[in-house]
């Protein structure tokens, strides 16, 4: 009965420290978390009853952070697609489109799968897209702008070079 209790709670510890890690906590702040809560400074220091509540209390944290990240990740998508000029007339269609991006771009079959890692690594890839695309926009104007000039001063003939 103890090697089971002991199994239990080295599986407990385990799933502590994986829910943590994709949390994001480092070393201090899982500290600071388990001292606040429970005055010790060490998972090793908790009994089975106080892990499986500190499991739950992660799990419930990871699932409201993972539904941010995917409303980040359809509203980057759905931003990126609206700069592209190829978003979808019907909202439902267009959610669908935007769903199957996210998903093709995880290499997944259904979009609440994604996992909290990979959603981040989504939502910052479609928005650095949009920042590309801007920022190629505002060069190229650029470019146009001295080009113009250029022709301007040689009576609008390019100079060959």
């Amino acid at each position: 009965m103890a090697t089971r209790i002991n199994y239990m709670e080295k599986q407990l510890r385990k799933q502590y420290h994986i829910l943590a890690g994709q949390l994001g906590m480092d070393a201090e702040q899982r500290k600071a978390f388990l001292y606040s809560n429970y005055k010790v400074e060490s998972s090793v220091d908790l009994d089975a009853h106080q892990l499986i509540d500190v499991v739950h209390t992660l799990e419930k944290n990871l699932g409201s952070e993972t539904d941010t990240w995917r409303k980040r990740v359809i509203k980057s998508i759905g931003a990126w697609l609206q700069l592209q000029g190829i978003e979808k007339a019907d909202p439902v269609e267009n959610m669908r489109y935007i769903k199957q991006i996210a998903c093709r771009s995880a290499q997944t079959s259904a979009f609440n799968r994604i996992p909290i890692e990979r959603l981040r690594n989504i939502y910052y890839t479609f928005l650095n897209k949009q920042k590309d695309k801007a920022t190629i926009e505002r060069v190229m104007s650029e470019e146009l702008k001295q080009i113009q000039a250029v022709q301007m001063l040689n009576g609008g003939v390019m100079a060959e070079a």
